[in-house]
């Protein structure tokens, strides 16, 4: 799903923008990643390694470092290779000016009545679905526990293909990530062996490291907070998420007449990359997916459960003086 790591703040065109590169492309911040794979991790049952020990900790005059280090994620261009952070070579990928763009979603603030507040429409620019990035995860451990390293490394890699989120608005359908390819290995670095292994492994991001590092194969630790309920829907009729837009050229009544009458309305729709043999493919406008917005499925399920919350503590609609008036609540109260 489309991703969102923000900065804080806008530009000229929208409210709110992801972090970039040097390049101006979308990247992943190495603690933004460490955080929710942190947050991830406590909520396994039955770590090969605790939290504090592998993430490390601050407690007032006591501490220690974390074991875990964790780079910044490169994202990939049309060919399916990680672009260096600092890429001075003038590319024009189709994947990466779509990047470079990113897709705008329109959002509007709800006061506690349920309808749209004054001053409180925004937008804001996110990573396109199907993005891919690369990055690095080291566990530093001791001789001895070498193995448990190696444990924690697949199971950190278990974790991001495991209903994973990353980023902010994670509610909203926002973040959701798959693990396409892992490769690692253990490295005992007083092994001679080892340590010259390990010296053939290219730190930059953007070298293929498939004649070292073997495929990873990750796992899943049991989560003990997890519950899960899966809903499949069929719609009964025509439905509509609307754009709010000017409609576009492949939604008029005949493409090939300017001057023809379009459409009133068309469904919102969202442009993604899709990967094929390796060669990354972005979607034609007129063939991007039709949306389904998180935050409407949210909004439908909050206005039936006040319904019924009305309904079984018997609040009904009073008239008075010829005017209905519906009892007023807070959002809390439901």
């Amino acid at each position: 799903t489309p991703l969102t790591i923000g900065t804080g703040k806008g530009n000229d065109i929208s409210d709110a923008v992801c972090v970039v590169d040097a390049n101006g492309l979308p990247t992943i911040p190495g603690p933004s990643l460490a955080g929710a794979m942190r947050n991830a991790w406590r909520n396994i049952a039955d770590p090969p390694i605790s939290e504090v020990e592998l993430f490390g900790f601050q407690n007032q005059g006591k501490g220690a470092s974390s074991r875990l280090e964790v780079s910044w994620g490169q994202v990939h261009g049309v060919s399916n290779c990680p672009v260096p952070c600092r890429d001075t070579k003038e590319n024009p990928d189709s994947v990466l000016t779509f990047l470079r763009e990113g897709v705008l979603r329109d959002h509007v603030r709800i006061g506690p009545r349920g309808a749209a507040e004054e001053h409180g429409k925004f937008d804001e620019v996110l990573v396109p679905a199907g993005a891919r990035f690369t990055f690095e995860l080291i566990v530093h451990a001791d001789s001895e526990k070498l193995s448990l390293a190696k444990a924690a490394l697949r199971m950190l890699v278990g974790i991001l293909g495991s209903d994973f989120c990353l980023g902010g608005r994670t509610r909203r359908g926002f973040g959701r990530v798959k693990v396409i390819e892992a490769r690692g290995d253990a490295f005992d670095l007083r092994n001679p062996a080892d340590r010259e292994k390990f010296l053939k492994v290219d730190p930059r991001l953007s070298r293929p490291a498939g004649e070292v590092l073997a495929t990873l194969k990750p796992t899943r630790g049991r989560r003990h907070d997890q519950v899960t309920a899966t809903l499949t829907l069929r719609a009964e009729d025509y439905w509509l998420f609307g754009t709010g837009i000017d409609v576009r050229p492949e939604h008029r009544t005949d493409p090939d007449n300017p001057s023809a009458k379009p459409h009133d309305k068309i469904p919102v729709t969202e442009r993604r990359i899709r990967w094929a043999s390796s060669v990354g493919i972005v979607d034609e406008p007129c063939h991007a997916d039709v949306l389904l917005p998180a935050t409407s499925i949210k909004g439908a399920l909050r206005h039936r459960a006040l319904f019924h919350a009305r309904r079984i503590r018997k609040e009904w609609v009073q008239e008075h003086a010829g005017d209905f008036c519906a009892v007023e609540r807070a959002r809390g109260d439901a």
